[in-house]
């Protein structure tokens, strides 16, 4: 499925309690039902791979990435339709990016920098160690080795034991939910939110 990536910014809405303000997003459900396939829009980005929250730096926080505490940014990767009203209807708090800046702010800004590789199943671990007498140190198997015990330890097979992580790096998060980004989209929606700024 193509999408184009968005970024959005936040700031805190005071209005619900100004002791521990909640989250103002912009009023996605404003875009027409049909860009958002009948559904409001949280469920609709959702179905889409769902928020990639800045977590370097949130409200309160600066850093070069984001410099200014009242803001707080997410990012979602949507159809084009919902991409260019999105843009359009809030160009001052949605931006587009294109898929190298995406791939730059989820691997440095979001979740993933702060994953492991790999997810480690500690007692299916546990049961290989005590199983092949390797009690400490790197499993590596042997032609002793059964089938399934070799596929727990090969990080790119889906086998409880030692997974590879799709959400740690950008590659396997666009892969594990299925989607690609098309310049030409990205243009098409980075000229309506421009044409938008300029009205």
């Amino acid at each position: 499925m193509d999408l184009v990536p968005l970024k959005v910014t936040l700031r805190p809405n005071a209005k619900v309690n100004p002791k521990d303000p909640g989250i103002l997003y912009p009023d996605f459900n404003r875009i027409p039902s049909t860009a958002r396939q009948g559904f409001r829009w949280q469920q609709f980005v959702d179905l889409n791979g769902g928020p990639i929250y800045d977590k370097a730096s949130g409200f309160g926080e600066q850093d070069p990435g984001s410099p200014d505490p009242m803001e707080w940014h997410v990012c979602y990767v949507v159809p084009e339709p919902f991409a260019r009203e999105a843009a359009t209807l809030f160009p001052n708090d949605v931006e587009v990016l294109t898929e190298s800046e995406l791939q730059t702010y989820y691997d440095s800004r979001s979740i993933a920098h702060l994953l492991p590789p790999e997810k480690i199943d500690s007692t299916v671990i546990d049961a290989l160690r005590s199983k092949y007498g390797v009690p400490t140190g790197r499993l590596t198997a042997d032609g002793s080795w059964d089938q399934a015990d070799r596929e727990s330890i090969d990080p790119t097979n889906p086998r409880a034991g030692i997974v590879k992580d799709p959400r740690a790096s950008f590659t396997g998060f666009k892969t594990s939910k299925g989607f690609t980004i098309q310049v030409a989209d990205v243009t098409r929606v980075l000229n309506a939110r421009t044409a938008a700024l300029g009205s």
